[in-house]
């Protein structure tokens, strides 16, 4: 078993960052890591307030090239960019993060989805999904290896109470494969497998929805899973990553204030733990006993691998394999080393995350 070899061997390849680069909330409902081949990407906050992108082949740092002369670049002096998905093959893809201008006081910008390619940008041509990118901003959660792309559309502008429980400005799942758009439903796609496709919505009191996620109305929020064409609700929570035969893991959570989560708190408001949903939705908890936690991924055998918030407050990679959960911190022998959070299994196994190197925040790709 991977975690039995751990015990006898561990290697730690640190991939450390700018100096100016921190990672963002580790607590939050958005994998900030995206692997494939020896790539590496990871959205990163710089000066408190700015998105980033940092990209390492193996363990070289990447430059990024700047999308479009007039792009501003951030207080380190880089483009703006913020993480996309990485192919299995190792082709980034990102999205630019200018808010462009408009006469639309309420309006939250435009955002184009990019892939890098031979050291230069090209924009990903979504106009066969049919969706009004001036109204609707695109994200990109994962390129599958057929180089299908999976996305979720938000409304960008500022909704009028009133409106919110109509269901006409939830987000909307796609999938972009061979330029071709299919809509997977309306709801917050953030991972997709073999198929099976993975999310969240939220409802209004009362049940009216499915609703949008930028308003200030307290939602209650439902983990879904799509394959074939059906949408099941899972329960209460978010489902952030399936596993080729539909085995999806997340965190539960109950209502919680958007307003408050988004704006003010980080996307988690409310006491949340990390989870599993079987093939038939039966729901699995993992850590019962943490004071709150989210699962990140899982791979083809159910390994599940995340973090969690200890009575101290500090987070702790974790992993579960075979009802079991490891801590990383405890298991794996690596001095200096402190795991706080893990996010992407590679094809090979090994663990992707976040932690501390001698006191400095630095990634990490965890072999046996």
């Amino acid at each position: 078993m991977f975690f039995s070899a751990l015990l006898a061997l561990t290697l730690v390849q640190p991939l450390p960052f700018p100096q100016y680069a921190t990672v963002g909330d580790l607590g939050g409902d958005q994998n900030p890591i995206s692997v494939g081949a020896s790539s590496v990407a990871v959205d990163v906050v710089i000066a408190r307030e700015y998105g980033g992108l940092v990209y390492w082949r193996g363990p070289q740092r990447i430059p990024l090239p700047k999308w479009q002369d007039a792009e501003i670049p951030n207080p380190a002096g880089e483009p703006f960019f913020s993480l996309g998905a990485v192919r299995p093959n190792g082709t980034l893809y990102a999205e630019d993060n200018i808010s462009r201008s408009c006469e639309c006081p309420f309006h939250r910008g435009k955002t184009d989805i990019l892939r890098l390619r031979d050291g230069f940008w090209s924009q990903v041509d979504l106009g066969s999904c049919g969706i009004d990118t001036d109204s609707y901003t695109p994200h990109l959660y994962k390129v599958e290896s057929d180089g299908a792309l999976d996305l979720t559309f938000y409304y960008t502008y500022i909704i009028d109470n009133d409106d919110i429980g109509k269901g006409v400005y939830a987000p909307v799942a796609m999938r972009l494969s061979g330029g071709r758009c299919t809509k997977l439903g309306d709801f917050e796609l953030r991972d997709a497998a073999n198929g099976y496709a993975v999310g969240f919505r939220g409802y209004l009191d009362g049940g009216l929805g499915p609703t949008i996620h930028n308003n200030p109305d307290a939602q209650r929020i439902v983990a879904v899973r799509v394959y074939d064409g059906t949408l099941k609700q899972l329960g209460r929570g978010e489902a952030l990553a399936v596993a080729p035969d539909g085995f999806t893991v997340g965190a539960d959570g109950p209502t919680f204030d958007l307003h408050m989560g988004i704006y003010d708190q980080g996307p988690w408001c409310c006491p949340h733990h990390p989870v599993a949903w079987d093939s038939r939705g039966r729901e699995i908890p993992l850590a019962p006993q943490a004071k709150s936690g989210v699962a990140y991924a899982v791979d083809s055998t159910h390994r599940v691998i995340g973090m969690l918030v200890g009575r101290d407050g500090r987070h702790y990679a974790f992993l579960w394999q075979d009802g079991k959960l490891h801590l990383l911190d405890e298991t794996v022998q690596a001095p200096g080393w402190r795991f706080e959070g893990a996010y992407r299994f590679t094809d090979d196994g090994a663990i992707v995350g976040v932690g501390t190197y001698n006191g400095i925040a630095t990634g990490f790709v965890l072999r046996s």
